[in-house]
């Protein structure tokens, strides 16, 4: 069974690097951003033809 973990801030370039390493490291991964999903250019995780689970989230105001 694989381990599930969950990026806050998967679009930004530090989030998408850190999502590239869990997925080489064989996680599963949720990634969670405020902005939609960018173009797949500026997402490295992407380059190797892996993906993720994405949630557009806005932590601010989405939760009560």
């Amino acid at each position: 069974m694989l381990e599930t973990i969950i990026v806050i801030g998967s679009n930004s370039f530090s989030g998408a690097s850190f999502l590239s390493f869990a997925l080489d490291e064989g996680f599963e991964v949720i990634g969670i951003s405020r902005s939609v999903k960018p173009n797949p250019v500026f997402l490295p995780y992407t380059y190797s033809g892996k993906t993720i689970e994405f949630h557009q989230l806005d932590l601010n105001h989405d939760l009560d």
